[in-house]
């Protein structure tokens, strides 16, 4: 093969989609490699996911109206006559993708979001029963004791996983 032309190079549009890839590629993988660190707790990985969600309709939204900014790959290419649409489309694919893979940590939000403040949390509103009187014993604690209890909250937490 050394040597030999690959046709797919002269191709413009299939370098367009081969930049796009490598956009998307890129962007996953930043994503994994944080939901991989160190000493996390379940609130901070759902706080990525949905903060992919989220960029994920930015981006349809500005590739559906020809503005590649957040695909820098894509945007060094020509990009004029480029169909935009097919990567909308590609997308909004993956967004249904991430709703359907995470559904249920959305289904669960409200009591994964009591790991991070549990002292100002409503512990009436869908806050599992098994947590509910821990939870109210924090939250009567003064301050100094609460601050030792943050402390030692975090650490159990954390020795959870």
């Amino acid at each position: 093969m050394k040597g030999n032309a690959i046709p797919e190079f002269r191709n413009k549009e299939w370098r367009c989609d081969l930049a796009f890839l490598v956009d998307i590629t890129d962007h996953l993988s930043a994503l994994n490699v944080r939901l991989q660190g160190k000493d996390q707790l379940i609130n901070e990985m759902f706080s990525l996911i949905k903060g992919l969600q989220i960029k994920l309709r930015l981006w349809e939204s500005q590739i559906r109206n020809q503005n590649p900014a957040h695909f820098p790959t894509l945007k060094n290419h020509d990009t004029s006559n480029l169909q935009y649409h097919k990567y909308g489309d590609k997308l909004a694919v993956l967004q249904e993708e991430f709703s359907e893979r995470f559904g249920d940590l959305k289904k669960h939000s409200q009591a994964i979001e009591v790991f991070p403040s549990p002292f100002s949390v409503d512990v009436t509103a869908a806050i599992p029963e098994d947590m509910q009187m821990e939870i109210i014993e924090l939250q009567c604690y003064d301050e100094q004791e609460r601050s030792l209890m943050i402390a030692q909250y975090a650490s159990f937490i954390r020795s959870m996983y």
